[in-house]
């Protein structure tokens, strides 16, 4: 539980000794409890400097608990229709002990995630980068909804789940196998499982992309889109040029054609909704992801 883990921090001599430590530019260091707000159990500790924006803490939290299919997100005071904040404000300028904000992710299928500051401290950060994980929940552990079975749950198949929370929906690998043919996803340690396209985080550290080196003789693997179907994606609004351009960036992939290549083939069939996201959780299902 997150209160246990607050209050063994706030007797840790070790964590204490680490943040008494000197430091070469030291500053502000937020502690915060993530938590998801529909009251499945998961919750995060993080330490977050004060010179961070708030996308910073955008894409963390997409990366260890959210992004399926790059929707839109916002960070706000108490949820939809109260106070936005700009992705470019700094944690400095937004955050202090006790306050607390709402973050929106997907505006469909919307994961609403709970934000409080519990403290701030002078100094260095417990990691090398801006945001830094301290601890979080154990993940939970679910039984497959077949009838008669009692094996651990690997699956979940959102048409069976109809949008409720596991263990709705769970199955074991023995019964994914003979399911029917709806998507089955993957069950992860994330408020986000079963919904939409959610298939699991990036590999740490969380928010950067690809950062391991690549072993000896292996390529960086660029898989080519269709511009058509990139200029579908915009013209239906799902998703903003930056979004995409991260998207792009962040799954090693690049455009084939040119621009020109649009304008001569206007009557070209523009990809559905449906096509559009289903190729998208096909990029995110590649080698490079990790389930």
């Amino acid at each position: 539980m997150p209160d246990t883990f607050e209050k063994h921090l706030e007797k840790c001599t070790q964590y204490a000794a680490f943040v008494a430590q000197p430091v070469a530019h030291p500053e502000q260091i937020f502690r915060l409890l993530v938590q998801d707000l529909e009251g499945k159990g998961y919750w995060l500790f993080l330490e977050m400097k004060s010179s961070a924006p708030l996308a910073q803490l955008d894409q963390y939290l997409r990366t260890i608990w959210l992004d399926c299919c790059s929707h839109g997100s916002e960070f706000t005071d108490d949820g939809f229709g109260s106070k936005e904040y700009s992705n470019d404000q700094t944690a400095a300028r937004v955050f202090a002990p006790g306050r607390s904000f709402v973050h929106l992710y997907d505006f469909g299928f919307t994961s609403e995630t709970g934000i409080l500051v519990l403290g701030v401290h002078n100094g260095g950060t417990a990691g090398d980068h801006p945001i830094t994980l301290l601890a979080r929940n154990k993940a939970p552990v679910y039984i497959c909804q077949a009838k008669g079975c009692h094996a651990i749950a690997t699956n979940v198949c959102p048409e069976c789940a109809q949008g409720d929370n596991l263990p709705r929906g769970a199955l074991c690998d023995a019964h994914s196998r003979v399911h029917h043919e709806h998507t089955l996803l993957p069950i992860c340690n994330s408020p986000r499982s079963g919904v939409c396209g959610y298939r699991g985080p990036d590999q740490p550290p969380y928010g950067l992309g690809r950062t391991e080196p690549l072993d000896e003789g292996e390529e960086d693997e660029q898989i080519d889109i269709d511009p058509l179907l990139l200029d579908a994606l915009l013209t239906l609004g799902l998703y903003s040029v930056d979004q995409l351009k991260f998207f792009l960036r962040a799954n090693h992939l690049r455009l084939t054609g040119h621009k020109a290549d649009l304008e001569e083939d206007e009557s070209a069939a523009m990809p559905s909704h449906q096509a559009a996201l289903s190729a998208i959780w096909a990029w995110r299902r590649g080698p490079g992801r990790q389930q």
